[in-house]
């Protein structure tokens, strides 16, 4: 006993002046990052607040500054990613939610920026009126985009009294006046007139006081043009809810239904009067049209068959393989926010389409809605993609890039290395490798300039790997080792390579990593899994206990922890923690492998006796996920 806590002791007091400069070269950078922002050196300071935060991870100034200097350069996807992990660290600011959802509004994450704004709106302090008045308009797009047109509607109307008219908030008002569930971005441009009468028709409605003579001048105009008379606003309801009151739900929300010109919605757009022809006569019409959009189709003029196609669906709105033959079309010819309006009505009619939702999350990705899309991507392989060969790729390609994207490394290099499997050639796949090896949460449109040449090795290294020509990674790993030595995670990916034949080179390279990236939870899980194979248990412990304690709620920190515990017979400590590990992960196999080997070394032939048989369950194919 004695002897062991002698060496927890030493390896302690070795790691303390590796721990001290770590400290103090993270205070310069930080007290050089804060004086080249304040000097104006931008450039200059965010690659200090980059290398700040990949020290020392839970610096919550390091990651507010990162965002907002890159959100005002309209760096919005590098802003996004910072602000997030700002927002985890400290989830109650109000000005860091607002500008992170203004930042996921540019890159098209709407419904997260939904929520942000939600959460802006319930923060005790709100920012700025500056950043008030954007989070405000914005907000309001976004619900009219999700059909609650109510509640934007008071938002845009706290925004008119404060603000005066301007195009977005003019654009924003009329679409939701006339429930058309748009952004001002999205809105087919011959509906602009008639969405300009509504918007300043609305507008003037709600002042305070209304300009009653002008709006009604425009509620005018707007019959003579298109036939109809608006209705009643909700602002004349009497009680006009405050951002907070709309961000509290619905009970607080307005309940009122009528809306401006809410008989419009009932045409359909760009109709001047109701539809009065006979349904013999439409179902004629209809079946010429889709006709001539199948052999246009067949006969690759595209443009007019996307037109006959649109035509045709205004006849039959739930058309599935007219809403599939448009949506291919539109996404072959880049309209990506257009396929994605089809194909979220194709699933409509056809929920079940693995085709459907593959294509849905492809657009999505191309649209920067890159939660949904990838969603819908998983969920078109659970689903089937049978008889679309020249989908799966580009579908399993993108789910991989957005699994790395949202730091889930492993499962992104096991798709990757399933793509390979089928035959596609390995360049194309370099970078998207090296990414996700290198554990970096991003898409190779966005690597910086000085990286893609580290990022390229790593990746052609993890290929290598896979195909088992190992002297081959290992020439890769080490030119990137040797050219790269202060990057983050390049020891780390050198290191678990060579774990397996040369452990305690292996262990060498991940004390490296932690000089590197002194709060590294994988090298420290690397780590002790290196210590407990060369036997050396008193090691691990002190390494796998830390990981826990930096990361408490990833399974494989309590596994390294559970092994190394178990290893040095301290049995009931370490099946609490292995049981830990399992809550989070219940369906790894190691985990219950360990599990059944620590309750047979304790005595506990029942429990070992549900672990085997969880194993068997596990190890069927059905079973797999």
């Amino acid at each position: 006993m004695h002897a062991a806590l002698f060496s927890v002791a030493i390896l302690m007091a070795a790691q303390m002046p590796a721990r001290r400069a770590a400290a103090q070269n993270f205070e310069q950078i930080a007290q050089s990052a804060d004086a080249a922002r304040t000097a104006g050196r931008i450039e200059e300071a965010l690659q200090l607040y980059d290398r700040g935060v990949h020290l020392h991870a839970a610096w919550s100034d390091g990651w507010w500054w990162l965002g907002r200097l890159y959100y005002d350069q309209d760096r919005f996807p590098e802003a996004e990613a910072a602000l997030l992990h700002f927002v985890d660290l400290a989830p109650n600011t109000g000005p860091a939610q607002a500008f992170l959802a203004l930042c996921e509004y540019e890159t098209r994450h709407y419904q997260r920026a939904v929520e942000h704004f939600r959460d802006w709106a319930l923060a005790e302090s709100p920012g700025s009126d500056q950043l008030s008045h954007a989070a405000d308009l914005h907000w309001a797009l976004l619900l009219t985009r999700e059909g609650r047109f109510a509640e934007a509607l008071f938002l845009f109307a706290a925004e008119a009294q404060k603000r005066g008219p301007g195009p977005m908030l003019i654009d924003g008002m009329g679409l939701a006046a006339l429930r058309m569930a748009y952004l001002p971005e999205e809105y087919p441009q011959e509906q602009r007139e008639r969405i300009w009468l509504a918007g300043e028709s609305a507008f003037y409605a709600s002042l305070n006081p209304p300009d009653a003579s002008r709006s009604e001048e425009l509620v005018r105009e707007y019959s003579r043009h298109y036939g109809w008379r608006p209705g009643p606003s909700p602002l004349q309801s009497g009680h006009c809810p405050s951002t907070r009151e709309l961000a509290l739900g619905e009970k607080n929300a307005p309940q009122e239904t009528f809306l401006p010109c809410q008989h419009v919605s009932s045409a359909p757009i760009g109709s001047a009067g109701p539809e009065d022809r006979r349904a013999d006569s439409q179902a004629v019409e209809f079946e010429q049209l889709s006709h001539a959009a199948r052999q246009a189709l067949n006969e690759n003029r595209s443009e007019e068959a996307t037109r006959l196609y649109q035509q045709a669906l205004k006849l039959e709105p739930d058309w599935p393989q007219g809403l599939w033959d448009l949506s291919t079309l539109l996404y072959d010819h880049r309209r990506y926010a257009e396929a994605r309006n089809e194909l979220r009505h194709f699933l409509t009619v056809a929920p079940n389409s693995g085709p459907g939702k593959g294509l849905l999350g492809l657009s999505e990705f191309q649209t920067r809605e890159y939660a949904r899309a990838l969603d819908h991507l998983q969920q078109s392989t659970t689903l089937g993609l049978e008889g679309t060969q020249g989908l799966r790729q580009p579908i399993l390609y993108t789910a991989a890039l957005l699994l790395t994207r949202f730091e889930m490394y492993e499962q992104s290099l096991r798709l990757l290395f399933e793509i390979v499997r089928q035959g596609q050639p390995q360049p194309a796949l370099v970078e998207s490798a090296g990414l996700a090896a290198l554990r970096m949460p991003m898409l190779p449109a966005e690597i910086p300039p000085d990286r893609r040449e580290m990022v390229r090795l790593a990746g052609e290294g993890s290929l290598a790997l896979w195909d088992q020509y190992y002297d081959q990674a290992d020439q890769r790993y080490r030119q990137m080792a040797t050219a790269y030595p202060n990057e983050p995670g390049v020891h780390f990916l050198y290191g678990k390579f060579l774990m397996n034949q040369h452990p305690q080179e292996g262990i060498q390279e991940m004390k490296r990593e932690l000089e590197v990236s002194a709060y590294s939870v994988p090298a420290r899980v690397q780590l002790a899994e290196g210590y407990v194979k060369l036997g050396e248990f008193d090691l691990a412990l002190p390494v796998a206990e830390q990981a826990v304690e930096l990361d408490p709620k990833a399974p494989s920190t309590h596994l390294e922890y559970g092994e190394a515990l178990v290893a040095k017979w301290q049995l009931a400590a370490g099946i609490r923690e292995l049981e830990t590990a399992q809550g989070l992960d219940p369906k790894s196999t190691r985990v219950r492998w360990d599990l059944f080997r620590a309750y047979s070394a304790a005595g506990r032939a029942a429990d070992a006796s549900h672990e085997k048989e969880a194993i068997q369950t596990l190890s069927q194919p059905e079973a797999q996920p």
